[in-house]
C-alpha cells in the first residue's frame, strides 16, 4: 500500500502523486559532483558534495568546490542508500557493465555492496 500524506484535510495524496506535483522554479539549479563526503549526528546524516578539478598543465593541483550540503534523516538515508544501490545494479545489468567502486573498503565498514 502507497505511503499517505496529508496535504489537505479530507484528501489523501500518496507521496509519488505530491512529489510528481513539483514545478522546478526557473532558477532552480541542478548540481554536478564528484566527490562526497559523510558525517552522521545521532539525528541527522549530512551528504557533503564537492566537485574536484585540475587546471589543465602538468603538474597542476587539484581544487575542491563545495557544491552542496544535504541533511537527511536516517530513515531516509536508509532507503536512499538501498535505493541508490538497486538502481546501480540495475543499470549494470541492462548493461552488461561493471562501474568501478571508487571508495574502497575501510575500516570499521559494517556492511559490503560491492567488492
Amino acid at each position: 500500500m502507497a505511503e499517505k500524506t496529508k496535504a489537505n484535510p479530507g484528501i489523501q495524496y500518496t507521496v509519488g502523486e505530491l512529489v510528481a506535483k513539483v514545478i522546478k522554479p526557473e532558477d532552480a539549479k541542478d548540481l554536478y559532483a564528484n566527490y562526497a563526503q559523510v558525517m552522521v549526528t545521532s539525528s541527522e546524516m549530512f551528504l557533503d558534495f564537492f566537485y574536484l578539478s585540475r587546471a589543465l598543465g602538468k603538474n597542476t593541483s587539484v581544487k575542491a568546490t563545495h557544491v552542496q550540503t544535504i541533511i537527511i534523516p536516517h530513515g531516509l538515508a536508509k532507503g536512499l542508500t538501498l535505493a541508490i544501490a538497486n538502481s546501480i545494479a540495475t543499470y549494470e545489468d541492462d548493461n552488461n557493465v561493471n562501474l568501478p567502486n571508487q571508495r574502497g573498503k575501510q575500516e570499521g565498514d559494517k556492511i559490503t555492496i560491492w567488492e
